[in-house]
C-alpha cells in the first residue's frame, strides 16, 4: 500500500459540514481521497512473467483518505522580476562597536578555514551568555561581508523553529522561489536557488535548542531541517548554546565571547555616554564609569542600556549608579538597567507601559506594526492603549522613546516590507516580571484577543495569493507564543469562571491555526498539538455541542494521519459516544442534522482506522452504520456524499482481496453522480476522475496491465493541468501508472525471450526499454514530490521507494533496489509496527530483489535488527499476512511462488507452487 494515516478528506471534508474555518478550497481537492488510500495496500492478483516465472506483483496506494494533504499541493509563481542576486537585510546598528575588531577578524579567517570545500556549507558559530555582544559582532560582520562581496546577505531570527521557518519563507519571497502550499516544497526550492547564488551569506541569530529542527536520531520528528547544509555557501550563527550543532553532528568553526575587559568596556561606556554630548563633565569621569562598569560586569547590552540612559536623559554617571545599586535586581544580568529604562519611559509617557506589555506577550521578534494601528483591532485592548494606537503622532513619539531607551528595535524584512517591532527577551521577561498576577491575565488574554482576530482576517484572504499566505505564516510565530504562555502560565483558559470570550477566542484561534499548518503541510504532530489545545479549552465549556465534538474529532483524524491507531481508533469511539449523548438530548433540527453529520464523519473515520488495522468486517460495519444515518440527514446528504460513502466500501472489500464486490461499489458509486445537462461541477469532474484513477488500480490488482494502464492515463488526463514540478495530484496517478509501465516492460521482455526471430526479439526489447524509461520518469517525478513532502506524509513515501525498488531491479540496478525497499521497510516498521501488512509487502518485494541479485543465503538487516536471507523474509512476509488476512487472501500468490524457487527440493517447490495456483483460482472464481 501506498500508506499513509491519511487525512480525513473524505469524511469532514465530503460530508460537508464547513461551519467551523475548515480550509474551503480541501473540497475541491479531495479527487485523490479514496484511490490514494489504502486500498490498495497488497499484491494485486496477476501473472507478472519475471523471469520466466509467473510472479504476483504488488499493488500500492495511498491510505484511504490520506489524499487531502498529499493533493492539496499547487504552486503559486511570480513573474521574475530580475535576478536579486546583491541585497544587505540585516539590523542598522547605531551604537559604537568597541572591543571586538580581533573577533570581527575571527570571523572571516574562521569562514576562510573552510574554503578548501567549496561544495559545502561553511559555518561559524559565534556562542556566549546573553547580552555580551553576539548580535552586535554578526550584524558587524554582516555589513562587513557586503562591502567586500555586494553578494546577498540575509539577517534570520532563529530563536524559534517556527519563527525561523517564517523568516527562510520571506526570503524564499524575496528570491522569487515560487510558493507552494507546503512549506517544505518552498525550503527544498529555496535551497535549490541558493545554488544558483555566489558568496551568499545567512546569519541565524540567537538559535537556541532545537531551534533548526530535529535531531538526526529522532525518527518521529518529520520536520525539515532549516540549515542548507548540502549548498555551498557561508552561514553565521549566534546562539548561547556552544554545542548547539554538534548535536546535529554539523562541523563548523567556532568564537567564544565574553564580557568585555575593563579597557574596552570602558571604551564602549564612553563612546555610547558622548554620542552627543563631547563636552566634559561628570559623564567623564572615569573612576565612575569604572565603578559603574564593574557594577554591571562589563557586560556589553547593560552598557550599552545605562550608557543610552545617562546619554538621553542628561543625568550624570554617578546618579545613575547610585540608582543601579538602588535597584533590588542589581547584579542580574541586563535587568537592572532595563528595569531603570523602563521606569524612566513610565515616568515619561505612561502609555508606553501599555504598549511595552502588550508586545511582552507576543514573540520578541517580527511584530508586525498593523497588528498595532489596524483600527480593526482597537476595540480589543485596554482604553488607554486603545487611544494611544489610534494616534499617528502620539504613537510615533512612544515606540521613538522606547527606541531611544533600547527597549524596542524597529526594521523590515525586505526591500518594500513593513515596517515591524522586536523586543529582546530579557526585556520581555522584566516587562511580565513587573506585572502582578491579574495584570498578566488581562494582558495575556487581550493578545489572545488581538492575534485570533488577525489571523483570522488573514485566512479570509484566498490561498493563491501570496500575500494572504505570507499575512498568516507572520502571525504563527505569536501564535505559538500564546500558546506556549498558556501552557506555562494559562490556567484561564479552562477556568469555567474565566473571561469567556477570551476562551472562546483562543480556541478559534488554535483552530485555525492547526487548520493553517495542515494547509501548509507542516509537521503533523504540530498540527496535532494545536488541535489537542483547542479540544482542551471547548471540553471545559467554551462552545456547543458541534463545537466540542468538532474538535475531538479532529484530533482523532490526526492521529490517525500520524498512523496512531490504536489511539485514533480509541478517540473515535469516545467521540461517537459524545456524539450519541448530545443526540439524545436535542430537538432543534438544525442543530441536530448538524450533530448526526459529526457522527457519520466519526464513523466513517472509525472504518477507515479499522481498515489500516486490517479489521475489514468491521469497518465494513462502521461505514453501513454511517449510512443508516442518511436517511436521518435528508435529501440534502445523497448526491456525492453518498457516493463517497461507495468508494470507501470499495477500497475496504479491494483491501481484503474482494476485487469483483470492490468494482460494485464503484459502479455505484457512478450512477450516483447524474450526468447535467449544463457545465459539471468542479467536485463532480474530479470525483469522476478519482473514480477511473480506483478502476485503474483495481484494474492492476486483477492483472489486467493494458486496462489498467488506459484508465490510469485517462485519470492522468482528467485532473486538472499541473502548472508546475510540484502537483501532488498527478504525482499520485504517475505513481501507480508507472508501476504498471514496469510491469508491462517486464511482460514484454518475457514475450521477447520467447520468440525465435531475431528481428521480432530486438523490436520487442527496444520496446520495453521504453516502456521502463517511461516508468522512470513518471516515477522520478512522483518519489521527488512524495520525498518533499514525507514530513508529513511518509507513509506515502514509502510506498514510492517500494515501486523505485520494484523499477531498479528491472533495470538491473540491485544495489539501489536494496537500498529503497530497506529505507521503505524501516518506515513501515516505525508507523504501523513489524507485523502488518504494509511491511510484508515491502519484504515480499525485497525477497525478490536478493533472489535475483544473489549470492544464495546472502542476508540482508532488516529494520527490527533481524539478519535473513531471502527464504527467511518470505516466511517472514507469509506469517504476517496469513495472521491478518487470512490463509487464501491473493497476497500470497507472490509469496509462494517466490518461496518456491527458494525450496532445496523439487516436492518442496511443487507444494508452494501448488498452494499459490489454489490461490490464484479461488480467487478468480470469486471475481466472476
Amino acid at each position: 500500500m501506498d500508506s499513509t494515516a491519511g487525512g480525513f478528506g473524505g469524511g469532514a471534508m465530503a460530508l460537508g459540514y464547513t461551519s467551523r474555518s475548515v480550509v474551503t478550497h480541501r473540497r475541491l481537492k479531495i479527487a485523490m481521497t479514496y484511490a490514494t488510500g489504502a486500498g490498495a495496500a497488497f499484491l494485486s492478483v496477476i501473472a507478472q512473467a519475471t523471469h520466466g516465472t509467473a510472479l504476483l506483483s504488488l499493488a500500492a496506494s495511498a491510505g484511504v483518505l490520506g489524499g487531502v494533504s498529499a493533493i492539496s499541493g499547487y504552486s503559486v509563481h511570480r513573474p521574475r522580476t530580475g535576478r536579486r542576486t546583491s541585497h544587505l537585510n540585516a539590523p542598522v546598528r547605531s551604537e559604537p562597536f568597541v572591543g571586538r575588531d580581533e573577533e570581527l577578524r575571527l570571523v572571516s579567517d574562521k569562514l576562510r578555514l573552510q574554503e578548501d570545500r567549496p561544495n559545502e556549507l561553511r559555518i561559524c558559530v559565534i556562542h556566549g551568555m546573553g547580552g555580551v555582544g553576539k548580535t552586535e559582532l554578526a550584524a558587524h560582520f554582516a555589513k562587513k561581508r557586503w562591502d567586500e562581496t555586494r553578494a546577498l546577505v540575509w539577517w534570520l531570527k532563529a530563536s524559534a523553529y517556527g519563527l525561523l521557518t517564517s523568516q527562510l519563507l520571506e526570503l524564499a519571497d524575496f528570491l522569487d522561489v515560487p510558493g507552494h502550499e507546503s512549506k517544505s516544497v518552498v525550503l527544498n526550492r529555496l535551497w535549490s536557488r541558493l545554488r544558483e547564488e555566489p558568496d551568499w551569506l545567512l546569519v541565524y541569530d540567537d538559535v537556541q535548542d532545537r531551534s533548526l529542527g530535529p535531531l538526526r536520531n529522532e525518527r518521529e520528528d518529520m520536520r525539515p531541517f532549516l540549515l542548507p547544509t548540502d549548498v555551498p555557501g557561508a552561514v553565521v550563527i549566534t546562539t548561547q548554546v556552544i554545542n548547539v550543532l554538534d548535536q546535529y553532528d554539523i562541523t563548523a568553526e567556532r568564537i567564544g565571547l565574553r564580557q568585555l575587559g575593563p579597557e574596552d568596556g570602558l571604551a564602549l561606556l564612553q563612546a555610547r555616554i558622548n554620542v552627543r554630548d563631547d563636552g566634559p563633565g561628570d559623564a567623564d569621569d572615569t573612576r565612575v564609569l569604572d565603578e559603574l562598569g564593574s557594577a554591571l560586569g562589563w557586560l556589553p547590552l547593560s552598557l550599552v542600556q545605562a550608557g543610552s540612559y545617562i546619554d538621553t536623559e542628561g543625568v550624570p554617571a554617578k546618579d545613575y549608579l547610585r540608582k543601579l545599586r538602588e535597584h533590588p535586581s542589581i547584579g542580574a544580568d541586563a535587568d537592572a538597567t532595563i528595569g531603570l529604562a523602563i521606569a524612566r519611559v513610565v515616568d515619561a509617557e505612561p502609555r508606553a507601559e501599555d504598549l511595552l506589555r502588550l508586545c511582552a506577550f507576543l514573540a520578541p521578534e517580527g511584530i508586525p506594526r498593523r497588528l498595532l494601528r489596524d483600527p480593526q483591532f482597537r476595540p480589543l485592548v485596554p482604553p488607554s492603549l486603545r487611544n494611544l494606537l489610534a494616534e499617528e503622532h502620539g504613537f510615533a513619539k512612544v515606540t521613538r522613546l522606547l527606541r531611544d531607551r533600547w527597549l524596542l528595535s524597529v526594521g523590515k524584512s525586505g526591500q518594500g516590507a513593513a515596517e515591524h517591532y522586536s523586543m529582546h527577551l530579557q526585556i520581555q521577561r522584566s516587562v511580565k516580571e513587573g506585572m502582578d498576577a491579574t495584570a498578566r491575565v488581562m494582558w495575556a488574554q487581550t493578545i489572545v484577543r488581538v492575534v485570533e482576530a488577525a489571523f483570522a482576517q488573514a485566512s479570509g484572504a484566498p490561498s493563491e495569493q501570496a500575500d494572504g499566505e505570507i499575512g498568516r505564516e507572520s502571525l504563527m510565530p505569536h501564535v505559538q507564543a500564546i500558546r506556549r504562555a498558556v501552557e506555562e502560565d494559562g490556567a484561564w483558559a479552562t477556568d469555567p469562571h474565566g473571561d469567556r470570550p477570551a476562551r472562546e477566542a483562543l480556541a478559534r484561534l488554535m483552530h485555525q491555526a492547526g487548520d493553517y499548518q495542515e494547509h501548509r503541510g507542516v509537521y503533523q504532530r504540530d498540527v496535532l498539538s494545536y488541535y489537542a489545545h483547542e479540544a482542551s479549552i471547548r471540553v471545559h465549556g467554551i462552545g456547543g455541542d458541534r463545537e466540542r465534538i468538532q474538535s475531538l474529532l479532529d484530533v482523532a483524524r490526526q492521529k490517525y494521519r500520524l498512523a496512531d491507531l490504536e489511539a485514533a481508533e480509541e478517540e473515535c469511539g469516545s467521540v461517537n459516544g459524545e456524539c450519541g449523548a448530545a443526540l439524545s438530548g436535542v430537538m432543534l433540527e438544525e442543530e441536530r442534522s448538524g450533530l448526526l453529520r459529526l457522527r457519520a464523519e466519526c464513523l466513517l473515520l472509525q472504518a477507515d482506522v479499522l481498515r489500516e488495522r486490517v479489521k475489514f468486517t468491521e469497518a465494513e460495519e462502521a461505514v453501513t452504520e454511517a449510512v443508516g444515518l442518511f436517511g436521518e440527514g435528508g435529501p440534502e446528504w445523497l448526491g456525492l456524499d453518498r457516493a463517497r460513502i461507495e468508494m470507501r466500501l470499495g477500497q475496504i472489500h479491494r483491501n481484503a482481496g474482494h476485487l469483483s464486490q470492490a468494482l460494485d461499489h464503484y459502479g455505484r458509486a457512478e450512477t450516483l453522480i447524474p450526468p447535467h445537462d449544463g457545465e459539471e461541477p468542479s467536485e463532480h469532474t474530479l470525483f469522476r476522475a478519482e473514480l477511473v484513477f480506483c478502476r485503474g488500480i483495481l484494474e492492476q490488482d486483477r492483472g489486467n496491465l493494458q486496462a489498467a494502464e488506459e484508465h490510469l492515463r485517462l485519470a492522468l488526463s482528467r485532473f486538472p493541468p499541473n502548472p508546475a514540478s510540484d502537483n501532488f495530484e498527478t504525482a499520485q496517478i504517475e505513481k501507480f501508472l508507472a508501476d504498471v509501465v514496469r510491469r508491462r516492460s517486464e511482460a514484454t521482455r518475457a514475450l521477447a525471450r520467447g520468440r525465435r526471430s531475431p528481428l521480432v526479439r530486438l523490436r520487442l526489447r527496444r520496446s520495453a526499454i521504453r516502456q521502463l524509461r517511461e516508468a522512470d520518469q513518471l516515477l522520478s517525478q512522483a518519489v521527488d514530490q512524495h520525498r518533499k513532502r514525507r514530513e508529513a506524509e511518509n507513509h506515502k513515501y514509502a510506498a514510492c521507494l517500494n515501486k523505485r525498488g520494484s523499477l531498479r531491479l528491472a533495470q538491473g540496478r540491485t544495489k539501489e533496489a536494496e537500498k529503497d525497499l530497506l529505507k521503505a521497510e524501516a518506515i513501515y516498521v516505525s508507523a504501523y509496527k513489524a507485523d502488518h501488512p504494509y511491511r510484508a509487502k515491502t519484504l515480499a518485494r525485497l525477497a525478490e530483489v536478493l533472489l535475483v541479485a544473489g549470492p544464495p543465503g546472502r542476508k540482508v538487516r532488516l529494520a527490527t535488527g533481524d539478519e535473513c536471507d531471502a527464504r527467511e523474509v518470505l516466511v517472514m512476509a507469509e506469517h504476517i499476512f496469513v495472521t491478518q488476512l487470512g490463509p487464501h487472501h491473493p497476497v500470497l500468490v507472490a509469496v509462494y511462488e517466490r518461496l518456491a524457487r527458494c525450496a532445496h527440493d523439487e516436492e518442496t517447490a511443487a507444494g508452494l507452487r501448488r498452494r499459490a495456483a489454489h490461490i490464484r483460482e479461488v480467487t478468480r472464481s470469486a471475481d466472476g
